[in-house]
C-alpha cells in the first residue's frame, strides 16, 4: 500500500502543490520523527526544569493520571463511592504523590472504569503511570496501523500533537481511541468483536453519544446488540465487585460534573473543544450554548448517519463517525482529539485504494498539525473536529475524481 497514487502533477506551481506528489513517504517520515523527537526534547527539558512530572525540588507534579490511580486504590479498599467525593479522593492525591495537590483533579468516570484503573493502584504511582501510558499507546498505535497497515501509519500517529497532549497528561484519549478504532476495523468482518470493543467506550459515555444512533440507524443490528451486553455485563460485573453504591454516587456525579466542568469550569472552558465551550467563551449564556450544542449534534449526527445509509467506501464512513463523535458531546478535551487519528487513518486507506482529490494529500497534513496551536487558539481542537468531517464530505462527494 502506497501514499502515491496519483498520476504526474500538472506544469504549475498550484498543480505540483495541489496533487500532493511532493508529500512522498521519505519526506513524510523524515517530518513526522522530527516532531517526534521534538516532543521527547521538549518534555525531557520540561522535566529537567521542573515544569513536567517533577519540581524544581524532585518532588512528583500531578498529571491526570493521578485521579485514576487514586479512584483505584480507593476502589481496591472497598471504597468505590467515595472517589466520586472530592475532598477524599484529594486526600489519595497526596497519598499517591507524597504531598499535598493543590490543582483538583476529579472521577466523573462511571464504575465500569474503575474495573479497569483498580489493578494499577496496586502498582506504586509512577509505575502505574508508566504501565498505564505504555500500554494504551501501544493499544493506540495497534489499531491505528490495523486500520491503515503502512510503515509510516505509526511514527505519523507519534507525530500528532494529540499524542503529545496523551503523553503529558497521562489521559486515556489513546485508550478510547484504540476502542474506537478497534471496533470499526473489525466491524465489517467480526460484529461481535466490534461491538465488544465499541461497548467497552462505555467507561467514557459522552464519546458513545454517537454509536448507538449509527450503529441502529444503518441496520448494524448485531453490533449494536453485541456493545448492549457488554455494557450491560460490565455494569453487573462492576456492581458486584464494587456495590451498589458506587453507581449510587456515579449517578449523582453527571449533575456535580456539568456544574463543575462546563458551567463554572473549573479546569477553564477554553480548554474544552466543543460548540458548547466555544460558545461561552464568546459570551454565549450557558442555556443558549447548550441549545447551540444541542442543534449541532443533531445535525452532524444527521450527516454521519446519512453517510452511513449511503453506498460508499466503508473506510469514509468509519472515518465519519470518528469525527463526528467529538462533534456531538459537550465535553471534548484536547487529548480526546486522539479519536481524530482514527479519522485520518481511515481516510488515508480510502485515497491510498482510491486515489487523492486536489488538495487533499496537503490538507490532510495540515488538519493533523493544526492542534499543535491549542497553547494559543483555545477552540483549534473545534476547528480541528470540523476540518476532519469536512474532509470525509469532501471524499464522499461524487462532484471530482480522484487526480
Amino acid at each position: 500500500m502506497t501514499l502515491i497514487s496519483s498520476p504526474a502533477p500538472g506544469s504549475g506551481l498550484l498543480d505540483r502543490l495541489a496533487a500532493g506528489a511532493w508529500l512522498t513517504p521519505g519526506r513524510i517520515g523524515a517530518w513526522a520523527s522530527g516532531l517526534v523527537a521534538l516532543y521527547l526534547v521538549t518534555l525531557t527539558a520540561w522535566a529537567l526544569t521542573g515544569s513536567w512530572f517533577v519540581d524544581a525540588a524532585g518532588a512528583l507534579t500531578p498529571t491526570d493520571f493521578v485521579s485514576f490511580w487514586s479512584a483505584g486504590h480507593l476502589a481496591l479498599e472497598g471504597k468505590a463511592d467515595t472517589a466520586y467525593d472530592f475532598a477524599t479522593l484529594q486526600a489519595v492525591h497526596a497519598l499517591a504523590l507524597g504531598h499535598p495537590v493543590i490543582p483538583q483533579y476529579y472521577w466523573f468516570y462511571p464504575p465500569i472504569f474503575l474495573l479497569l484503573v483498580a489493578p494499577l493502584a496496586l502498582l506504586p504511582y509512577v509505575l502505574a503511570l508508566l504501565v498505564w501510558v505504555g500500554c494504551t499507546l501501544a493499544l493506540y498505535l495497534g489499531a491505528l496501523r490495523r486500520i491503515f497497515p503502512h510503515r509510516l501509519t505509526v511514527v505519523a500517529a507519534l507525530a500528532a500533537p494529540t499524542a503529545c497532549a496523551n503523553l503529558i497528561t497521562a489521559q486515556n484519549g489513546f485508550l478510547t481511541a484504540a476502542l474506537l478504532g478497534g471496533g470499526l476495523v473489525c466491524l465489517e468482518t467480526q460484529p461481535l468483536l466490534a461491538g465488544f470493543l465499541l461497548g467497552l467506550l462505555s467507561i467514557k459515555p459522552q464519546l458513545a453519544l454517537l454509536i448507538p444512533v449509527v450503529l441502529l440507524g444503518a441496520g448494524r443490528f448485531r453490533v449494536a446488540a453485541a456493545a448492549a451486553v457488554t455494557v450491560v455485563a460490565l455494569a453487573a460485573l462492576s456492581t458486584a465487585a464494587l456495590g451498589l453504591d458506587s453507581w449510587s454516587a456515579f449517578l449523582g456525579a453527571p449533575h456535580h460534573a456539568n456544574a463543575t466542568l462546563l458551567q463554572h469550569s473549573t479546569v477553564g472552558l477554553y480548554k474544552i473543544q466543543s460548540v458548547y465551550a466555544a460558545l461561552r467563551v464568546l459570551g454565549v449564556d450557558s442555556s443558549l450554548a447548550a441549545a447551540g450544542q444541542a442543534l449541532a449534534s443533531l445535525a452532524v449526527a444527521t450527516i454521519v448517519l446519512r453517510l452511513w445509509r449511503r453506498s460508499l467506501p466503508y473506510a469514509l464512513k468509519a472515518a465519519a463517525l470518528a469525527a463526528g463523535t467529538l462533534l456531538v458531546t459537550p465535553y471534548a478535551m484536547i487529548y480526546d482529539l486522539a479519536l481524530l487519528a482514527v479519522a485520518m487513518a481511515f481516510l488515508a486507506r480510502d485515497g491510498a485504494a482510491a486515489g487523492f482529490r486536489p488538495w487533499e494529500k496537503p490538507s490532510m497534513v495540515a488538519v493533523a498539525l493544526l492542534p499543535i496551536l491549542f497553547p494559543w487558539i483555545s477552540a483549534i481542537g473545534l476547528v480541528t473536529e470540523v476540518a476532519v468531517l469536512a474532509l470525509v464530505l469532501r471524499r464522499a462527494a461524487p462532484a471530482e475524481a480522484p487526480i
